[in-house]
């Protein structure tokens, strides 16, 4: 191998072996070159894997994070179809107090006027007229007579009359005879 000066060209003196050297160093660039490529395309492709990876990650999270919310949708629908249907039960056993409490309501008044009446009566047959007038007044502030039975369902076929005196039959004809005392 000969050595030149810069500047200097080669002569046709030269031998074949120096002739085949010259070439190597742009060889020997271009497998650099072509190393520092695939370098890159690896790096590239290493990065976009790693993203790729990154991305599925956050899409994972994210689609468990909606399926938390579907399912607490799923369970707020459910409690909302619970708590209507519990509405509706509790509107029905509001209707149902309501009545049980108007039919109590009845049975007492009924219960004070049934025990005013029997006051009354023992009273009338101790001949206590005072004191019948008394237990009749009672039995008129608040309206206690209304609620006595006047049931006509005790009547005898055969003879078609009743066969006992109904609490409000025997409270007015008590009332009626007191008055005229």
């Amino acid at each position: 191998m000969r050595l030149t000066k810069r500047g200097d060209e080669p002569t046709g003196a030269e031998t074949p072996k120096d002739a085949g050297n010259a070439p190597a160093p742009q060889k020997n660039s271009n497998a650099s070159v072509m190393r520092y490529l695939v370098i890159l395309f690896a790096v590239a492709f290493v990065l976009i894997i790693f993203s790729f990876v990154m991305h599925q990650r956050s899409n994972a999270e994210v689609m468990s994070q909606l399926q938390s919310q579907v399912d607490t949708i799923e369970r707020l629908q459910k409690v909302e179809g619970d708590y209507e249907t519990l509405k509706e039960q509790s509107t029905e056993l509001q209707t149902s107090v309501d009545s049980l409490t108007e039919q109590y309501n009845a049975a007492d008044k009924e219960s004070s006027a049934l025990t005013l009446l029997w006051k009354l009566e023992k009273l009338y047959d101790a001949k206590q007229y005072d004191e019948c007038k008394n237990v009749i007044a009672a039995l008129q502030t608040d309206d206690l007579y209304i609620a006595l039975p006047d049931d006509d369902t005790d009547v005898d076929a055969t003879a078609g009359e009743h066969t006992y005196e109904t609490p409000l039959a025997a409270y007015k004809r008590i009332a009626d005879t007191v008055a005229n005392k």
